[in-house]
């Protein structure tokens, strides 16, 4: 047994200045045996509390992964993991320890101590995740203080007429990544292409603005070649009443249900048999594997197939099991059901954060916006900057406008930067052309920026109130601005 040099051991507790991870990235070099480069992606991810990069730097370094052998390091590694009783982190961490002698120990745990000081769980929390507003718990949003709790308004076909026409394509960036189930065999393809062509099936997250205006749309579910997008604009132009939160007006995220995922079990199948047939084929498989993956999915199927039968409770069950075997995103489904549901926000947001740790860029987007957003959670800009940082590096469509969106409105003066956030959003410009809000936030940003005339300004905040009226979303704000630059009045940060 070699010698430890605690000046050695110490070297390890250089901070990083990390606001990224890509937990991905490093299991895909992990996996092409490029062991540099993913040591270097995990130390990036570890220093955002992702305990799967501790179990993976103490892999690297215990068996000289592109490296020589280190067992303190690993050692040091394993000291985080097993702050979170991470797999056999513990037991592997047991065995290491007993190999060296007292004089040897007592150099180690100061070094383990002074390590979990500076990157443990404690420190993570510090400098990442949210704190919570213990009183606020007891509250909820209201959509009308009349109406009393609403805790997810679940809109459907009946919220609106469908008889109207629309002429505009609603791009899908503007609504966000499909998180489909994907799970209906090639082999199982859809013989009876009529029904299939005439029908559209659409579950779709969104966010009720402070306005009552329907923001942030994004897909999960997806089935049919029918014309959804009549559905998304009959949703993206309806007009709610302001969410309220001890009578201050805030976001809410609600869950809509289109086309003929409206439908309860007897009416759908009686519509669309061949499409039943096939969901009920597949969700039985779920239901009968005793695989965590296929819990997870069976989980995703009864909160998209709300016609399916289930029992009360049984989708959080089948999401712990699914938790407890590390599937992550199964964190996230169940932090943003129960948070959207508000069951139990506590719980909600834990999980929300759990999953953003292990690098979910969907999780990482949302928790950020927890942090300007949440009435249950104390603000702080600056643990959202590094979370949207985060998201963006990794192209989230959504994360980039709102990290634009803080950059040009941060109480935080440090944190403003109207040149980045008009050159960001530029860069999302083609996957944005229906959002009204992209078109005032990047006309915020030309107003601001150094490199940018207030005639780009002026064209892009038009475009936003044309749209706005298009989507029924109130403009009162956005015409007076406009009123003030065009009398020849240059709008300043002060003005924001």
């Amino acid at each position: 047994m070699k010698p430890v040099n605690l000046l050695v051991v110490l070297i390890c507790l250089i901070s990083l200045n990390v606001f990224s991870q890509n937990i991905e990235l490093a299991d895909d070099s992990f996996n092409k045996k490029d062991f540099d480069k993913a040591r270097i992606e995990y130390i990036k991810a570890a220093s955002m509390g992702n305990v799967r990069a501790y179990y993976r730097l103490a892999d690297i370094y215990l068996h000289g992964l592109g490296r020589e052998k280190d067992q303190i390091t690993a050692i040091l590694w394993l000291s985080l993991a097993s702050e979170y009783d991470y797999r056999e982190s513990k037991k592997i961490l047991a065995k290491l320890l007993s190999g060296f002698n007292q004089t040897q120990l007592t150099i180690i745990d100061t070094a383990r101590a002074a390590f979990i000081e500076k990157r443990g769980k404690e420190q993570v929390s510090n400098l990442y995740e949210p704190e919570i507003l213990k009183d606020n718990l007891a509250h909820k949003i209201l959509f009308s203080e009349s109406e009393g709790l609403d805790i997810d308004t679940s809109f459907t076909n009946e919220s609106f007429d469908d008889d109207f026409n629309s002429t505009i394509d609603i791009a899908n960036e503007m609504l966000g990544a499909f998180v489909g189930l994907d799970t209906i065999d090639e082999d199982d393809g859809l013989s009876e292409q009529k029904d299939y062509n005439e029908y559209y099936y659409l579950v779709a997250e969104y966010d009720v603005a402070p306005d009552g205006s329907v923001r942030n749309i994004e897909p999960i579910q997806l089935l049919g070649n029918g014309e959804q997008r009549h559905g998304v604009f009959a949703l993206a132009s309806y007009d709610f009443t302001p969410p309220t939160f001890a009578k201050t007006k805030v976001y809410k995220s609600q869950r809509a249900y289109l086309g003929a995922a409206s439908f309860d079990n007897r009416r759908f199948r009686q519509s669309h048999k061949t499409v039943y047939s096939q969901i009920k084929r597949q969700v039985a498989k779920f239901k009968n594997s005793d695989l965590a993956m296929d819990k997870y999915q069976y989980a995703k199927a009864l909160m998209n197939f709300p016609f399916l039968p289930r029992e009360e409770g049984q989708v959080e069950q089948l999401l712990m099991t699914a938790i407890k075997a590390d599937i992550p995103m199964a964190k996230l489904e169940l932090g943003l059901k129960l948070y959207r549901e508000q069951s139990d926000i506590k719980e909600g947001i834990y999980w929300i954060t759990e999953a953003a740790k292990q690098g979910i860029t969907e999780a990482e987007y949302r928790l950020a916006r927890l942090f300007v957003e949440s009435p249950w959670v104390k603000p702080d800009e600056h643990k959202a900057q590094k979370w949207f940082k985060s998201a963006v590096e990794k192209q989230h469509t959504h994360a980039i406008r709102k990290y634009a969106e803080l950059q040009l409105f941060a109480n935080d003066k440090s944190l403003l930067n109207p040149d980045q956030a008009f050159e960001q959003l530029k860069v999302i410009e083609t996957l944005q052309q229906e959002n009204p809000q992209f078109y005032y936030l990047l006309a915020r940003a030309a107003s601001l920026s150094t490199q940018e005339t207030h005639a780009v300004a002026v064209k892009q905040l038009k475009q936003a109130i044309h749209l706005a009226k298009f989507y029924n979303w109130p403009t009162n704000e956005w015409n007076n601005l406009l009123k003030n630059w065009t009398r020849g009045g240059k709008v300043s940060i002060q003005d924001i």
